[in-house]
């Protein structure tokens, strides 16, 4: 059996199976193409997904590196604030006996600088 056509004027004939066949790969090429699509899109977005992830990553690093920063700050605050309070403590040890207020002011100014210390 043949499968007849009219193209420009001219009549092509085919046995039918050629036609089938031909139809399939008509068929099969449109479905290839709709997969090679659906491809492409998620080619697409596993770029996009690693893009956000390169900025995730450099954000968390900048997030680390600024709080290293502020362990240190903390760090550099409290040996400041001791080495204060080591001295104030000094300071009232070797002081000659003088009147309570005197040694109550000093107390006060050495938390005041204790105060200070930290707040910086």
């Amino acid at each position: 059996m043949l499968f007849g056509n009219v193209v420009f004027g001219q009549e092509v004939c085919f046995p039918f199976n050629d036609a089938q066949r031909i139809f399939r790969e008509l068929e099969e090429r449109g479905i290839y193409q709709d997969e090679l699509a659906v491809c492409n899109d998620r080619v697409n977005n596993l770029e996009r997904e690693k893009a956000l992830i390169d900025k995730t990553e450099f954000v968390n690093a900048k997030l680390l590196e600024l709080a290293e920063k502020e362990r240190d700050l903390y760090k550099d605050a409290y040996e400041r604030e001791k080495q204060i309070a080591t001295d104030a403590l000094k300071l009232v040890k070797n002081t000659e006996k003088r009147s309570i207020w005197v040694t109550i002011g000093t107390i006060l100014l050495g938390i005041s600088a204790v105060v200070l210390a930290f707040v910086h």
